[in-house]
C-alpha cells in the first residue's frame, strides 16, 4: 500500500461529505410537468375540480398543487372564486397546522402552495368553492 497524503485524505473526505449532503432518494415534489391526480364535483354539482401535481406518485411531503375549476354545465373555466382549503385526514381525524396559500392564476386555474401531506394514507382536500355550503373534497392517497 502506498502512502496517503493529507491532500488525498482531504479530497476523499470532501467526496464523502458531498455524498452525505446530497440525498438523491428524496425527489423534488414541486417541479416537472403537472399531471392530474384527482377530480371531484362540488356538492352543488355546479363545479368540477381537477387536482394537478408535479408527480403522479404521491408520497409524504409538502406539495404545491393546482386546481382547474370548470363549470359542469358547459365545461368553461371558472375564475373569481374565493377558495379556502383544509387538508384533512379522515382516518386520523386531523388536518395539518400549515394553511395552504391559494392564488388565482386565471383560466380556471388556482395555485395551492404548502399543502402539507405529512402522513401516509388517505387525505381529503376539503375546499369551499363558491360559498360555505358549496364544497368539494378531492381525495389523495399518499404513500
Amino acid at each position: 500500500m502506498g502512502k496517503t497524503t493529507v491532500a488525498g485524505r482531504a479530497a476523499g473526505l470532501a467526496v464523502m461529505l458531498a455524498a452525505c449532503t446530497q440525498d438523491s432518494s428524496t425527489p423534488d415534489l414541486n417541479s416537472g410537468p403537472l399531471v392530474q391526480v384527482a377530480e371531484s364535483a362540488s356538492s352543488s354539482g355546479g363545479y368540477m375540480v381537477d387536482v394537478l401535481a408535479h408527480t403522479s406518485m404521491l408520497t409524504r411531503g409538502n406539495y404545491d398543487l393546482e386546481y382547474i375549476v370548470t363549470d359542469t354545465a358547459d365545461g368553461s373555466p371558472v375564475d373569481g372564486l374565493a377558495l379556502t382549503l383544509e387538508p384533512w385526514m379522515p382516518a386520523m381525524g386531523h388536518g395539518t397546522p400549515i394553511i395552504p396559500t391559494i392564488t388565482a392564476l386565471g383560466s380556471g386555474a388556482y395555485s395551492l402552495e404548502d399543502v402539507d401531506l405529512f402522513m401516509a394514507g388517505l387525505w381529503q382536500l376539503r375546499t369551499t368553492v363558491a360559498d360555505p355550503s358549496d364544497q368539494v373534497e378531492p381525495s389523495l392517497q399518499i404513500q
